[in-house]
């Protein structure tokens, strides 16, 4: 490969139909990760945004960024009342 990738990320669903691409991938020494965005969860949203701090080497940042969804997103599901 001409631009030497040494990490691919797919979705979940590109990971599970790509098959035998996964393998020649792996075999040109391209670590592969599936991240699962497209499930519209607040876990899976979680979980992706950790696991690819950790694949790049930036766990610190990927927690907070997390941390920070986990947070803006149970802001959205128990909206504050206004007072008054």
């Amino acid at each position: 490969m001409a631009a030497a990738p040494d990490l691919a990320t797919l979705a979940g669903w590109h990971f599970d139909t790509l098959g035998e691409g996964v393998a020649q991938l792996e075999a040109a020494g391209i670590l592969v990760v599936a991240i699962d965005y497209d499930a519209q969860t607040v876990d899976a949203h979680l979980a992706s945004t950790r696991l690819l701090g950790a694949v790049v080497g930036e766990p610190g940042p990927a927690e907070a960024r997390a941390a920070l969804y986990a947070e803006e997103m149970a802001d959205t599901a128990h909206p504050r009342r206004p007072r008054g």
